[in-house]
């Protein structure tokens, strides 16, 4: 895990679970959890309970910043990891309920955090898969974003 970090090949904000971490890497259930919380003592990774765990990046983090309302801050993250093509053009978002368990907040605030998204057509809403990342065209608002800061 520590080398899929330091490389890359598990991005920054890539949230995996316990389950999904003992298929990628072949172990038990126990390694798992016992690698997860070496990295965590470490700073590597942080986990959210329900959810899984994902690298820390640097002035990155789960929390909000303070002055930023909670439903911009899931906006930017989300823009974020469009523009990082950890949500890929063409593929749906993780479903609303993922989405409400990772920050911790209500479904109304997920709607509310995509407002935006969808203003700019960063995202389209799909009758069966819910959100999902519009291609984008080359004057698209993501070249100017920065990547948000989590």
């Amino acid at each position: 895990m520590r080398a899929d970090i330091k490389t890359g090949a598990w991005k920054d904000d890539q949230v995996y679970t316990q389950d999904q971490l003992c298929a990628r890497y072949d172990a038990s259930g126990f390694h798992v959890y016992e690698a997860i919380r070496l990295l965590r003592e470490e700073g590597a990774v942080e986990t959210r309970i329900g959810v899984g765990a994902r690298p820390t990046a640097v002035g990155r983090s789960w929390a909000v910043p303070g002055g930023v309302r909670l439903a911009t801050h899931i906006g930017q993250v989300i823009r974020g990891r469009i523009a990082t093509r950890i949500y890929p053009v063409g593929e749906p978002l993780p479903p609303l309920r993922v989405l409400v368990r990772e920050f911790g907040v209500s479904r109304s605030v997920i709607w509310e955090s995509t407002k935006p998204l969808k203003a700019e057509g960063l995202l389209v809403r799909h009758p069966f898969l819910g959100f999902v990342v519009a291609a984008q065209q080359p004057d698209s608002p993501l070249a100017s974003q920065p990547t948000p800061t989590e």
